[in-house]
């Protein structure tokens, strides 16, 4: 199947003051973006993911951020691993690590580990990239168990220490801090979930 042709918005950088009113693409809270990727209307969800949008490289276009609300659409595991394997060159393109959900996740991807259709790591990533460093350090416990579970499902659970993989997750979240510090937050406070 084709991937959707979507208008391209030139917006080198975002403004300092993000917001979704600005993008072109969001109309009566709907992401048009996503809509095209999902083939359906991706409606009802939180306006921060336009905000992480619009800070993405590209903004307001086919990016990590617009491929995940698309495939929160899905009804049922067969139709989001349909949806994933289409949406695959955004989902596992690869990105400049910035948060520490791209840290985890190019850690993982080094060592053989890829989402599949059905598991929710791609969502899990950049929910901890909006949250921060400091919300990951404090819920290391709910990451283990969402790399436990990931790993379950791709029968991979023979790999899976809980000592080893907090010692992953230290070390990407110790990156993502370097990160900041040299670069700054691109996920900043206005982005977080709480």
């Amino acid at each position: 199947m084709d991937k959707p042709t979507l208008p391209v918005v030139s917006s080198p950088d975002p403004p300092d003051s993000l917001d979704p009113s600005d993008c072109p693409h969001y109309q009566d809270h709907r992401c048009g973006i996503a809509s095209a990727l999902a083939e359906q209307d991706v409606v009802g969800f939180d306006l921060r993911a336009c905000i992480a949008c619009m800070k993405e490289d590209p903004p307001q276009a086919p990016n990590k951020v617009t491929a995940s609300l698309a495939l929160h659409t899905a009804s049922d595991a067969r139709s989001r691993s349909v949806l994933h394997v289409r949406l695959s060159d955004y989902i596992h393109a690869q990105v400049k690590a910035q948060g520490a959900g791209d840290w985890l996740a190019r850690s993982l991807r080094i060592l053989g580990f890829r989402g599949h259709g059905s598991c929710k790591c791609f969502e899990h990533a950049i929910y901890m990239n909006m949250q921060g460093v400091p919300w990951c350090r404090e819920n290391m416990d709910t990451i283990v168990g969402w790399l436990k579970e990931a790993a379950e499902e791709q029968d991979m659970g023979w790999i899976f220490t809980h000592f080893g993989t907090r010692s992953l997750i230290r070390l990407a979240l110790n990156r993502a801090e370097s990160y900041e510090q040299k670069h700054g937050n691109m996920y900043n406070s206005r982005t977080k979930i709480s």
